[in-house]
């Protein structure tokens, strides 16, 4: 034993609150023993024999030693409950949240120093105050669904269930509570219901007017007892105050909602100035289409004529001339005049297609499919599905010759002797033209430096479609154009 052990007649320490510790209490208790023994009369004392006097002297020896072996054990286990004490002070009472233990009918049977501090009262004076008296008027029907639905899930569960508790989660809410002197401030609740056997269904407190008219409107929950009776259902709730966030969320809220409007503004001013790109593409469009036609109609109504009346004027001068070495020059020219109106009867029909207005995009296709053959030994095939879509004029003006454009790069650079035109009708009612091939193909960023693929992209978006390219170098290519339906009652349709 060390220097510091208790011996009998010693006082041991007392503990940090000023109450004696449990050493000390024996030794009162046995001191008032010894005085009462020695308070009786003599006569009524057995003398001892000395063999007596020495196994009493051995056994009080033994028993001093049990005594202070148990002495040491009840010191250890008091260091260890003044620990745990210090323990259970800093994590209980001096945690970053409020906590608070609720009876049944919702009154404070305890709380920690955070709740009391959160409240702006007393802890003293929180006990069998009802916390509603603290939640605000107008956040009182939030606490009570609150309540309600806690409650609801903690209620006895039908055999076979799974029981609701502290396992599957807390019941939370936020809402707003009220100090004493006034102050608002935003809280998070976060409860559980469980059995407490320890805690007693505190007296009520009706007719007092501290717990004000809100007490009357807790939902109570109906207790259970055990086998003892005594063990109720309570409520475990922690405070925390998050009056901040609420405040950032706020301040958050006002800057997206700006922000929505800023974003809403400029996505205006960018669709209007689309919508009026797109109107100016259109007019472009319908510009070229129409210097198209007048240029399609000089050639065919001036040139064409003119150059037939040459050949007719050059034939008849040949049968006049009768010199035979003049006939191989003259035959030539008419050759050349020949080829020339075939040449412009081509461009004419390419710049302003046969049949494209009355017979609609796909009888001008496949008509042109038959020009790529004569031309470039370029077999195309067009196939097309039932119920294709209308199209307005102008868009299928700019599609025929999108698609014309692309057989020609096909039969020009492709290296191969046959390609495919097909129509489809999308699920969004949109025509979808795809024109592809099984060249040599392309990598899809080489198309985005130049050349005919962006000057077709640039005209289908302009009346509001889409391009979509497919290519890879050895693995051909697939072109396909999603064109817009013309509107409802937006005039007479062009047949596809």
């Amino acid at each position: 034993m060390t220097g510091t052990d208790e011996r009998p007649g010693q006082a041991g320490p007392s503990t940090p609150d000023g109450r004696p510790s449990l050493g000390q209490a024996l030794r009162r208790h046995a001191e008032e023993r010894v005085r009462e023994d020695a308070a009786l009369p003599p006569e009524s004392r057995e003398p001892l024999s000395p063999e007596k006097t020495a196994q009493a002297l051995h056994e009080l020896r033994v028993h001093q030693i049990e005594l202070e072996m148990q002495n040491e054990e009840l010191r250890r286990a008091q260091a260890e409950l003044d620990a745990a004490r210090a323990r259970y002070f800093d994590l209980y009472e001096l945690a970053p949240v409020g906590y608070c233990t609720l009876s049944g009918k919702g009154l404070i049977v305890e709380a920690n120093l955070t709740a009391a501090s959160l409240l702006g009262v007393a802890r003293s004076a929180l006990v069998r105050q009802p916390l509603s008296r603290f939640v605000l008027k107008e956040d009182q029907d939030i606490y009570y669904l609150h309540r309600k639905q806690l409650f609801k899930r903690h209620a006895a569960p039908l055999p076979g269930a799974v029981p609701a508790g502290p396992a599957n989660g807390p019941q939370t809410c936020e809402l707003r509570m009220v100090k004493p002197d006034g102050t608002v401030f935003w809280a998070h609740l976060a409860a559980v219901a469980t059995q407490d056997e320890e805690a007693r269904l505190l007296p009520s407190r009706e007719g007092q007017s501290s717990a004000g008219p809100s007490a009357n409107a807790e939902t109570a929950p109906p207790t259970s007892s055990g086998p003892a009776g005594n063990d109720e259902t309570v409520c475990r709730v922690t405070l925390s105050d998050v009056t901040e966030r609420k405040r950032a969320e706020e301040i958050l809220v006002g800057y997206n909602e700006a922000l929505e409007r800023r974003v809403a503004e400029r996505t205006a001013v960018a669709e209007n100035r689309a919508r009026q790109l797109q109107a100016l593409d259109r007019r472009l469009i319908c510009a070229e289409e129409a210097e198209r036609q007048r240029i399609a109609h000089v050639l065919h109504e001036q040139v064409q004529q003119i150059l037939m009346a040459a050949r007719m004027t050059l034939c008849t001068g040949v049968q006049r001339v009768k010199l035979p070495d003049a006939q191989e020059p003259f035959q030539a020219v008419d050759r050349m005049l020949r080829d020339a109106l075939a040449e412009i009867r081509v461009l004419v029909h390419q710049m302003v297609p046969p049949g494209l207005r009355e017979g609609g995009l796909l009888e001008a296709v496949t008509w042109l499919s038959r020009q790529m053959r004569e031309r470039f030994d370029l077999s195309v095939t067009v196939t097309a599905e039932e119920r294709l879509p209308p199209l307005d004029d102008e868009v299928s003006i700019c599609a025929y010759h999108a698609v014309r454009e692309m057989l020609q790069n096909i039969g020009t650079h492709a290296k191969v002797r046959h390609a495919e035109v097909v129509f489809r009708r999308q699920a969004d009612g949109w025509m979808n033209l795809c024109v592809r091939d099984g060249g040599v193909g392309f990598t899809v960023s080489e198309s985005a430096a130049g050349g005919g693929l962006v000057s077709i992209r640039e005209r289908v978006e302009g009346f509001g479609g889409r391009m979509e390219i497919v290519s890879a170098k050895g693995q051909g290519t697939s072109v396909s154009l999603i064109l817009p339906a013309q509107e409802p009652g937006a005039g007479e349709p062009n047949r596809a």
